[in-house]
Order: C-alpha cells, then sequence, then structure tokens
C-alpha cells in the first residue's frame, strides 16, 4: 500500500487556507466604516484665550465632515460660574492667523450672549444658542456662518458688562 505524501496534504491545506483567507479580505475591505455617528467630534489642538468672570471656563469646539470638509458645528461654553458671570455678557470669537473669522450671520466677526434667567441667550451676531443647563453653568451654540475648521486657531472668550 502506497502511502499519501504530506507534501499533497500540505498543499491542500495551504490552497484551502489561502481562499478563506481571500474571502475574508475581501469582506473587510469592502465593510463600512463609521466616523462620529451622530455624536460631536471634538477636532485638532489649539490654544484658547480666556478673559472672563471665571478662570475656569472651558471652550470646546466641534467639528462636522460635510461634503468632504471638515467645518465648525458648535462651540460648548462650559464650567461658568453662575454667580461671578451672573448679568454679564460673554463674548465670543475665532481667530486665524490673529484675524477675527465669520461666525455669525452676514459678516459678523462676534456672537455676544447674555446669561437671563431663563438661560444663555444670544443677543448679538446671530449665532444660536442650541443647548443649556437651567444653572447656566454651561451652553452650545452654533454659529450662524458654516466656518472651515481649519480656520479655527484660537477661539477668544471676553467679559463685558454691556
Amino acid at each position: 500500500m502506497k502511502k499519501k505524501s504530506t507534501f499533497l496534504n500540505l498543499n491542500t491545506g495551504l490552497g484551502l487556507a489561502a481562499v478563506i483567507l481571500v474571502a475574508s479580505i475581501g469582506t473587510t475591505l469592502a465593510g463600512s466604516i463609521v466616523i462620529n455617528s451622530d455624536t460631536d467630534f471634538e477636532f485638532g489642538q489649539g490654544i484658547v484665550n480666556t478673559t472672563a468672570c471665571d478662570n475656569t471656563i472651558t471652550v470646546t469646539p466641534n467639528s462636522k465632515l460635510e461634503s468632504g470638509e471638515f467645518l465648525l458645528d458648535n462651540i460648548i461654553i462650559s464650567g461658568i460660574s453662575d454667580y461671578d458671570c451672573a448679568g454679564k455678557y460673554l463674548t465670543i470669537k475665532v481667530l486665524f492667523d490673529n484675524i477675527p473669522q465669520i461666525i455669525g450671520s452676514s459678516s459678523e466677526t462676534a456672537c455676544k450672549f447674555q446669561w437671563q434667567e431663563v438661560g444663555w441667550a444670544s443677543i448679538f451676531g446671530g449665532c444660536e444658542v442650541t443647548d443649556w443647563d437651567r444653572a447656566g453653568e454651561n451652553f452650545t451654540f452654533t454659529p450662524g456662518t458654516e466656518a472651515a475648521a481649519s480656520l479655527v486657531e484660537k477661539i477668544t472668550l471676553e467679559l463685558s458688562s454691556t
């Protein structure tokens, strides 16, 4: 009786493994990749200059990918002291190369907000407050104009009494 060759078994095993591997790679390469499914996406690194009624305010810009371009989606202002900032006005600007960028409606380069008894309200610039908490410690706003995320180099937050 003739013994089966181990070479033939090895070739059969390698051939079968190759078929399985090619099928697996094909389905993986054709799979869908989903990034940022209906959630905010924080982008890049930058500098935030803060001059306000509270030195612990956090400013978080979020972007969205639309038509192959990253755009500034919204900005979250958080950690605001309701005691120190009550009745004050916060003016927010987005700068690139120290030049204010258009973020409001029309050609406005700043958005101004005031804490009112029911929450933060946009009072200048055409930016929309989209979310806030009752204590006034956090609010989110959407710029009135879609700005390219690449033009968000610095965000300033200024305090005033008018």
